[in-house]
């Protein structure tokens, strides 16, 4: 569900990577992370 929506510190803007964190998580931004929900 990640790939349909668009993340809000990025909103108009196509994402470099389809696993991209969204910036209202409150998490510290990291570099290139793959999205684990565990």
């Amino acid at each position: 569900a990640d790939a349909a929506a668009p993340t809000p510190g990025v909103a108009g803007l196509p994402s470099p990577r389809g696993s991209e964190q969204p910036r209202a998580a409150g998490q510290p931004q990291l570099p290139e992370k793959p999205r684990v929900s565990a």
